[in-house]
This record gives C-alpha cells, sequence and structure tokens, in this order.
C-alpha cells in the first residue's frame, strides 16, 4: 500500500525472490533499492546503491539502523509511522535524481 501512496508505479515493485544469488543480481541491477528486509539493504550498500529502509519499531528500527551504519552517504531510514508516503517519494526522487550523471 505505501508505493502506490508515494506515487511509485507497482508494477516496479519486486516481489521476493527465494535464490539469494537471483536477488543480489537484482539489487545489483537497480538504481535504487527500497526495502523493508535488512539484507536486501545490506546487499544495496555492498554494491554502494542508494536506498532506502522501511522499518517502524523499535526493533525494527535497531536493525535497519545497524544495517546502513557506515553508510549513512546513500542509506536513509524512513519510519512510515512517522513519515508520510509524500516524504518516501521526495526522497526517493532526490536520490535518483542524484544518482544521474
Amino acid at each position: 500500500r505505501l508505493f502506490p501512496l508515494a506515487g511509485l508505479p507497482p508494477e516496479q515493485v519486486l516481489a521476493p525472490v527465494v535464490d539469494f544469488r537471483r536477488a543480489v543480481e537484482i539489487v545489483r541491477d537497480c538504481d535504487l533499492v527500497i526495502s523493508t528486509r535488512f539484507h536486501a539493504t545490506v546487499t544495496a550498500n555492498v554494491f554502494n546503491i542508494p536506498n532506502i529502509a522501511i522499518a517502524a519499531g523499535n526493533y525494527y528500527q535497531a536493525k535497519m539502523s545497524a544495517g546502513k551504519a557506515g553508510f549513512e552517504n546513500i542509506c536513509d531510514l524512513i519510519n512510515p509511522v512517522s513519515q508520510s508516503p509524500e516524504d518516501l517519494l521526495k526522497l526517493c526522487r532526490s536520490k535518483l535524481s542524484a544518482r544521474k550523471p
């Protein structure tokens, strides 16, 4: 629900991939990763791909904060409880425009 509310095309939202090798290949080809999953965030960081981690609640906020540690220049953390879909969209646009040569 969050992606359409933020104006992001639902057809560009990928379903989880079970095979981790295939998942890494997919992430490597992305211009921007938006994820609620810790390992997707870490993978994006390793490949220097701008990403937005989405997490609510103390446990998941702490987990995603640890995942972005050292990668604050490319990884942002969004809390959907306190930040709007519009905030997510603005952040996506900013990250994508900064990535263009």
